[in-house]
């Protein structure tokens, strides 16, 4: 039972095929109909020599079998499909394979009663029966080989063996014999070159498929379903025949969202915003996703002077925040704008423009705008410098701290500073922070200066002209909590500062925090265990939601200089950052206000009850140097006002 099931198994995957059962069942719907006038025709003939009844019982039967066939096979909605064309194929062997024997016995029925003319004959219709539908026969190996065998080859030999002696009629039936082997044989190799062309026909059909797969992955951007690089390289030659606006968008902060949470809940961000810069997308413009948020957005159309009326809508666009599995999501993104008036290869050109100006909008904080023209060149070589000299730079040791001291509102003293790094390059001269540190973060090399940084503010805070207790802030990229050597290097500061009243305050972002990795929240943790201080810089941007406060893990809260600017002059924003001061207090967090440029800043903030100012109205960051010179000068003029 194994076995036979095994051979059915073998000739249903080499032979049944959906495209052949198909075309069976558009050739042979005729064949029942036909089968019936034959059969008839045949009975009527030959009823005078196999009896009127065996002939009357045979045709009834044969008409039965062949309706039968048609209403199980070809039907129309007996149309062979995916789920149904084998069973469909087993049924036309079986339905075909019945007619075969039906047939067989007709003819063992009326050999023995007809002479032998007559019995050519009879075997010259049986040849022509099985040769008429050869062409449906030869789609379906098993009935091409089993009908014409069936029918022909017994009763030829049945004829042969009834002739006691060689005559013409013997040799008629040995030359039909020959015919009917060397007809089966064809139907064979007819039915075989029709397998391997529908394998060819597969195969080609898979190669195809395969190819288009492999030009939509080249293409296709796999998260947004836009196209990429390749595919804007693609496009572009179709839309250069007009004047071009080209976009290129960077939405901040996505390259945190893949190394913080991953690239599922990072994807499906993308995606989203993917799908809103479409839905505001005009008809003949196309969007590409060129990779980690980055989105050039290509518009057919005059030439516009000032570009930044075409990026207005998309900075409106985020001006909502996103749903996300992390909760509502703001993202702040950088707008680099090119125009191409001419044809062929400058729109490539121009999308390359557009990309240099989105390089350069992205050294600004939040929404940032940048339109191309020929000084970008200047900015860009910079930036290359900056990136070729930043890996020789840290090993020649080429930075320095700089100090910025924190006041005590209270008690008007300098107990603590911020860390700032200064970059004095023999060959660029005095590289600002704005430009080296987005640098060092897309090349890695933050992790290398970051530990060069702690290691530095460790060792200043230690000295013994500083005041006994004293603090020294040091701010922490995302980037460096991916460093392994992170958590070794904090334990080594801690044990050198353990027992001394000096100690390092680490400083992280809002977005870093508000982003809830659950990575960064174990570190932070263990930070926090080893008695560091953790302190939430620039805090009102990004993610900013006073609901979070009381779930942060941070010691002190600084205020962005955002919140610091329209105060004292604007009542009602005085208000809000007041309410902000006593939602902090009530939670028993440090407060700076960073960022004080004025005496009415200072004043107010010290009225507020705020704990800690710093800004350029008290000191700008100096070298150590010309800051413990300052310290005891700085500590005996800050005069602080009573609260109200």
């Amino acid at each position: 039972m194994t076995r036979t099931k095994t051979v059915f198994s073998r000739l249903e995957r080499r032979f049944f095929r959906l495209e052949l059962a198909k075309e069976i069942h558009k050739r042979a719907r005729d064949i029942p109909f036909l089968g019936i006038l034959t059969a008839s025709f045949i009975a009527f003939l030959f009823h005078p020599f196999v009896g009127a009844l065996k002939a009357g019982i045979w045709v009834t039967t044969f008409i039965l079998i062949y309706l039968s066939a048609y209403w199980f096979l070809f039907r129309n909605r007996c149309i062979p499909s995916h789920k149904t064309y084998s069973a469909w194929t087993f049924k036309f062997v079986a339905f075909f394979g019945s007619f075969a024997l039906m047939w067989a016995t007709f003819a063992y029925m009326a050999m023995p009663e007809l002479g032998e003319w007559q019995r050519l004959s009879l075997l010259m219709i049986l040849f022509g029966i099985v040769a008429l539908p050869a062409p449906v026969f030869s789609l379906c190996l098993p009935i091409a080989v089993f009908h014409p065998t069936t029918m022909l080859l017994p009763s030829i030999l049945m004829c042969v063996l009834q002739h006691v002696h060689f005559d013409l009629h013997m040799l008629a039936s040995l030359i039909l014999l020959g015919g009917g082997v060397v007809f089966v044989c064809k139907q064979v190799a007819t039915g075989q070159r029709i397998l391997r062309s529908v394998d060819d026909k597969r195969a080609l059909s898979s190669s195809m498929s395969t190819i288009e797969k492999l030009i939509s992955e080249k293409y296709i951007d796999p998260v947004t379903g836009l196209l990429n690089g390749d595919g804007l390289q693609e496009q572009l030659p179709n839309m250069a025949s007009s004047p071009l606006t080209v976009l290129a968008i960077k939405v901040d902060g996505i390259e945190d969202m893949y190394s913080l949470h991953g690239k599922g809940i990072a994807d499906s961000i993308v995606w989203s915003i993917a799908h809103r810069l479409m839905s505001r997308k005009k008809p003949m413009a196309f969007l590409a996703h060129t990779g980690l948020g980055e989105f050039i957005l290509v518009t057919p159309g005059a030439k516009c002077k000032d570009l930044r009326s075409k990026a207005k809508p998309i900075f409106e666009l985020f001006s909502t925040p996103f749903v996300t599995d992390l909760g509502d999501v703001s993202f702040k993104v950088s707008i680099g704008a090119a125009f191409c008036e001419k044809k062929g290869g400058a729109a490539t050109q121009a999308v390359s423009d557009a990309v240099a100006a989105m390089r350069t909008a992205c050294w600004e904080q939040g929404n940032s705008f940048q339109q191309y023209d020929e000084s970008l060149g200047t900015k860009l070589s910079q930036q290359f410098s900056i990136r070729s000299q930043l890996h020789k730079a840290i090993e020649n040791n080429e930075f320095a701290l700089h100090l910025q001291p924190k006041v005590d509102l209270s008690s008007g003293l300098v107990n603590s500073a911020e860390a700032l790094i200064r970059w004095n390059s023999p060959e660029l001269g005095m590289v600002s922070p704005a430009e080296f540190i987005p640098v060092a973060e897309s090349t890695g090399d933050i992790i290398p200066l970051g530990r060069w940084v702690l290691q530095e503010a460790a060792r200043l805070v230690q000295n013994p002209k500083l005041p006994a207790s004293f603090s020294i802030a040091v701010n922490l990229s995302s980037k460096q909590f991916s460093d392994p050597a992170l958590l070794s290097q904090l334990k080594q500061i801690h044990k050198r500062l353990k027992g001394t009243s000096r100690s390092l305050e680490l400083e992280i972002t809002e977005s870093m925090v508000m982003a809830e990795s659950a990575d960064i929240n174990r570190m932070l943790t263990k930070i926090k265990a080893m008695g560091f201080k953790i302190a939430l810089d620039d805090f009102g941007t990004g993610y900013s939601s006073l609901s979070y406060l009381s779930r942060l893990q941070a010691d002190t809260l600084k205020l962005d200089k955002s919140f610091i600017d329209p105060i004292p002059n604007d009542q009602q924003h005085a208000d809000f950052v007041a309410s902000i001061i006593l939602m902090v207090k009530a939670l028993k967090l440090k407060l700076v206000a960073e960022g004080i440029e004025s005496e009415e800043q200072f004043d107010w903030f010290a009225a507020q009850g705020c704990d800690e100012a710093q800004g350029f109205f008290l000191a700008r960051p100096v070298d150590f140097e010309a800051f413990l010179a300052s310290l005891p000068l700085g500590r005996a003029q800050v005069d602080i006002p009573k609260p109200a």
